[in-house]
C-alpha cells in the first residue's frame, strides 16, 4: 500500500513539473525584435535604422553612453529616433 502511494506521488510530481516552463522558441533567423509586454510593445533598436515615434513612446538606453538622434517632425505629432551607437529599445503604448 505504501508503494502505491509513493508511486502516485512520483507520477503526480512528474505531471506537475512537466507542465512548468518550456515557453515558446523562435528560430535564430527571426529578425523581428518586437515583444508585447503587459500591453506595451518593446522594439529593440538597430544602429542607423530610423524609427517613427508617436506621443507616449519612450526610448530607453541599455548602455549609459549610447547615442540616439531624435528629430521632431514639425508638420505632425511624430518624431524620428535613430540609434547611432550602443544599445536601446523603444516602448510603445
Amino acid at each position: 500500500m505504501i508503494y502505491q502511494y509513493k508511486l502516485l506521488i512520483i507520477v503526480l510530481a512528474l505531471a506537475i513539473f512537466s507542465a512548468c516552463g518550456g515557453g515558446g522558441s523562435t528560430s535564430s533567423g527571426d529578425f523581428n525584435n518586437t515583444q508585447n509586454i503587459e500591453e506595451k510593445t518593446v522594439t529593440t533598436m538597430v544602429i542607423n535604422t530610423p524609427y517613427t515615434l508617436s506621443k507616449g513612446d519612450k526610448v530607453t538606453r541599455n548602455i549609459d553612453n549610447s547615442r540616439i538622434r531624435i528629430e521632431k517632425n514639425s508638420s505632425s505629432d511624430t518624431s524620428t529616433a535613430t540609434l547611432l551607437w550602443g544599445q536601446a529599445y523603444i516602448t510603445r503604448n
